[in-house]
């Protein structure tokens, strides 16, 4: 009797574990798409790593993230139109590449507005970067944290940029952001919009002379191989948006969500300490496969601080003159 008793309960506790181990009863595991326009070598891929790696361990496997690079998902606008409609979940992408999709991210490409990495800092992780941040969520994206684009410098094939008058005449690339074109139209150049896809060929063939993007996407992108010089002018602190559809995050659980938005400012975090770190060694392998860097003068970046000024009386209707006080109130 006890033998057959013995047998029942064994037998139960044998169906019991097998329906709480069976795949119908495991938690469905969520996948999700993050797309950037960075290489592979790109610190925006570190941290892209460094943020799937802290979702997957921290939800047990419950969310597990897939990276696209290099434009595998399109271009800027591409990625951002798919973000918005939750084709893709999730994007890394140059705030001035949206200021068409969102106006008020056009403050952060005025010149010069944040000349140091500590303001900069204070300003998109304080309430003013969240306030901008929250009119995102009505047009169905979601902005985790501001990441790091670096400081635009200016590059070309022709001549050393040393003053502001070597600028004009030169062909420059630009995204499609009436600050940035107002701004070298202001020093004589001639912007010139072309998609980030294009550029390297664009670049190598002459159609401009030169670009303005930051030390880490002149390296990982190699403009260096197709231009010969390279100006520090620090023009503009450029973030980055790391972005999730709106819907997409809302249906997560809050314990997701949670788990998301904490990866995510981690990896910003972990993303400009490595910035920082491998800024000088990228500039430097550069310079050793033949690219001219220079330095300005005090004297040559105070005038092109100043070449600066006819742009922000430009722009004024442009930009939320009540959040550009309280940036120029932090300087």
């Amino acid at each position: 009797m006890l033998s057959k008793l013995m047998a029942s309960i064994a037998a139960v506790t044998t169906v019991l574990i097998l329906a709480a181990t069976s795949p119908v009863h495991a938690e469905k595991t969520i996948k999700i798409n993050l797309a950037h326009g960075g290489d592979p070598v790109h610190p925006w891929n570190t941290a892209a790593k460094q943020f799937a790696k802290e979702v997957q361990e921290k939800s047990n496997g419950a969310l597990t993230v897939r990276i696209y690079t290099a434009g595998q998902m399109g271009s800027d606008r591409e990625m951002l139109e798919s973000t918005q409609s939750g084709a893709l979940q999730m994007s890394a992408i140059s705030t001035m590449a949206m200021s068409g999709f969102e106006p008020s991210l056009q403050i952060f490409d005025l010149p010069y507005l944040m000349p140091s990495y500590e303001l900069a800092y204070k300003v998109l992780d304080g309430e003013i970067g969240q306030e901008v941040a929250e009119k995102l969520k009505k047009k169905g994206v979601r902005n985790l944290a501001y990441w790091e684009n670096d400081y635009r410098q200016l590059s070309n094939s022709k001549k050393p940029i040393v003053t502001v008058e070597d600028v004009a005449g030169l062909k420059i690339r630009v995204p499609e952001t009436p600050i940035l074109i107002s701004w070298l139209e202001a020093l004589k150049a001639i912007p010139t919009p072309i998609a980030y896809t294009e550029l390297y060929t664009s670049l190598q063939q002459g159609v401009v002379d030169g670009q303005d993007n930051g030390i880490f996407l002149m390296h990982s992108a190699k403009y260096y191989e197709v231009q010969k010089y390279y100006t520090l002018t620090n023009h503009i602190y450029a973030p980055v948006a790391f972005l999730i559809n709106e819907r997409f995050f809302n249906k997560l659980s809050g314990e997701q969500q949670q788990i998301i938005q904490e990866a995510a400012e981690h990896a910003r975090d972990y993303q400009r300490s490595l910035s920082k770190d491998l800024r000088n060694e990228r500039l430097s392998e550069m310079k050793q496969a033949g690219l001219e860097v220079t330095e300005l003068s005090p004297e040559a970046l105070q005038q092109f601080r100043e070449s600066a000024q006819p742009v922000y009386e430009k722009m004024k209707s442009v930009v939320d003159e009540r959040l550009l006080q309280k940036i120029l109130d932090l300087k």
